[in-house]
Order: structure tokens, then C-alpha cells, then sequence
């Protein structure tokens, strides 16, 4: 219905009270609801004509004053109107606008939780999934700009998928990483003091890593044996050579035993009551710890002679 006011001084023609209740009726019946992207083409639709019509009112009242002035009544009907329309516009373009983003969010959110669980779901490393970053930023950059909830939806339901795949290759590098670095492991475990960082290498940059550390061990390793090896051949060099001049100026062993008389065929028998001095030589070939056990064992088997024998002496010919 377009609105009509014609004045000559007085109202002479007016369908305003019609106008009027139509436009409040359709006031009325105004969804503020939003749901679905049907809802907000229809409040969109509903703001522009509430302004239509705030317009249309306002033209209208310049034409009548343009007429006359003596429609008080008729300018405050207009005026309620007006400013009806008014509210009812700024009103539904704020809910328009909130309920847009809230809605927006909710699919984002939606996105980021659905995205979690198929991870959780796919049962890959463990490292890799707790590494994996789910970033509600990319989707949300992702839908800047759209308007309609069904794309917005369709635009993150893409993404995640997009994302499984991406995940996908990257618990397989990780799990190829774990075995190349498990083959090494056994054998070069304190390499790999930096496991975590090494995971997430790429598996070329992984190869020259471990073939530097292992390399550098291994001459380490070779080194080491080497200073080992020279340090105990010259800890037992000086042994050797300590050994040698302690034999040199060893002094002669004296092993005193006790003295008895006895009777040797190539001495002349002589009464017991005479005491003579005698010399007992032994005459051996033999190595330096052989001797000195022998002349241990010659002490323990004169022990019994008393203080007879003065001395038994040891020394190298």
C-alpha cells in the first residue's frame, strides 16, 4: 500500500489509519528469530522496507506541510510510526548482525571439535597428535567475508578435511622418523638427548643429523681407545722400569736361621762340643720370585735350629 495525504487547509483525503495499521501488522510480524539463511534474506529484506516506509512517511509529511499546517494529529500519527519503524529497523540489523557472528562462531567452534575427534580417531602417534596444532584462526580467516551460513558450513567441513590430510602425512614423517632414529638408538643412545626435536625434522635434514653425531662418535670413541691404550702402555712401561730399579738397589735378603750340627761327607766329623763356623752356599737359576720363595721356604725349615745359623743371604751372581 502506498501512503496518501492530500491537504487544503484541512485533511481532505488520508488513508493514514490504514497505512497505518498495515504497517504496524507487518511490524508485528517481523521474524527476529534467525536460523537459517532463509530467516536472515528475510530480515534483510525487512529492514530496507522499514526504511521504505520511514521514508515514504517522512516525504509524506513534507508534502502536507508543503499543503498546510493545521494537521497536528495527523504529523503525530506519522511521527509514532516513523519512529517505530525506526526502532524496529536498528533493533533487527543489531540481531541480524550478532546473530550472524554468533552462528559463525558456533560452526567454527563445530569445525575445530570435529577436526579433534577424527584425529583422536585416526589412533596415529601419539607425539604426533599431541603436536599437531588445531588453529580456529585458520578457520575463521577462512570464512571472512561470507554471508551465508550454508557457505560459511561448507567452507569449514572443506577445511577439516583439508586438515586430516595434512595431519595424516605428518604422523606418517613422524613415525618414519621414530623408526630411523629406533635403528640407531640401540646402539648410539645418548645421541638422541633431543628426541622430540629430532621427530618433527624432515627426514633428509634427519639422515645428515644422525650421520654427523654418529660420525662424531665414532672418532671420539677412537680416540679415546687410543688415549687409553698409550696411557696404560706407559703406566706399564714405568711399572717395568720402577720394578727394575727397585731390583737393582734391592739389598741382599738375610734370613737368619737356627743353627744345627750335622754331619756332611765332605767336612771332617767333629765332637759335638766343638763349635766351628760353616758357610752353605746353594748355587740356583732361576727368576727373582722362585728365589725368594726358596729362601722363604729355607727359613721355615731352619726355624727349628735355634740361633745357631747366623744369617742365610740371597743375592743375584
Amino acid at each position: 500500500m502506498d501512503l496518501i495525504v492530500k491537504l487544503t487547509g484541512s485533511i481532505t483525503e488520508s488513508n493514514f489509519p490504514e497505512y497505518k495499521d498495515e504497517l504496524l501488522q507487518k511490524i508485528s510480524e517481523i521474524n527476529t528469530d534467525l536460523q537459517t539463511d532463509d530467516d536472515f534474506f528475510i530480515a534483510e529484506e525487512s529492514v530496507k522496507s522499514c526504511k521504505a516506509a520511514e521514508d515514504a512517511i517522512d516525504a509524506a509529511r513534507e508534502a502536507a506541510l508543503d499543503q498546510t499546517k493545521d494537521i497536528r494529529e495527523l504529523f503525530e500519527a506519522m511521527t509514532e510510526v516513523s519512529e517505530k519503524l525506526r526502532d524496529t529497523r536498528l533493533d533487527l540489523s543489531r540481531k541480524i548482525k550478532t546473530r550472524k557472528e554468533e552462528l559463525k562462531n558456533e560452526a567454527i567452534k563445530n569445525g575445530v571439535n570435529t577436526l579433534k575427534e577424527k584425529i583422536k580417531e585416526c589412533n596415529a602417534d601419539p607425539f604426533a597428535t599431541t603436536r599437531f596444532v588445531v588453529d580456529s584462526d585458520v578457520f575463521r580467516n577462512l570464512v571472512k567475508g561470507k554471508r551465508k551460513l550454508d557457505s560459511i558450513k561448507k567452507a569449514i567441513s572443506k577445511e577439516v578435511f583439508r586438515q586430516l590430510e595434512v595431519f595424516s602425512l605428518y604422523a606418517k614423517a613422524i613415525a618414519v622418523n621414530r623408526e630411523t632414529i629406533s635403528a640407531f638408538k640401540q646402539d648410539y643412545s645418548t645421541l638422541f638427548y633431543d628426541e622430540d626435536k629430532l621427530l618433527v625434522m624432515g627426514a633428509d635434514e634427519l639422515a645428515n643429523v644422525i650421520s654427523s653425531r654418529v660420525n662424531r662418535y665414532k672418532a671420539e670413541e677412537e680416540a679415546r681407545k687410543l688415549r687409553e691404550e698409550k696411557e696404560a702402555a706407559e703406566k706399564k712401561q714405568a711399572e717395568a722400569e720402577t720394578e727394575q730399579l727397585q731390583e737393582q738397589e734391592a739389598p741382599p735378603v738375610e734370613v737368619k736361621v737356627p743353627q744345627k750340627s750335622f754331619v756332611d761327607p765332605a767336612y771332617e766329623v767333629l765332637p759335638e762340643s766343638t763349635v766351628s763356623g760353616f758357610v752353605m752356599t746353594v748355587v740356583m737359576s732361576c727368576t727373582d720370585d722362585m728365589a725368594r720363595e726358596i729362601a722363604k721356604t729355607v727359613h721355615s725349615a731352619l726355624s727349628g735350629y735355634g740361633d745357631s745359623i747366623e744369617s742365610v743371604n740371597l743375592k743375584r751372581r
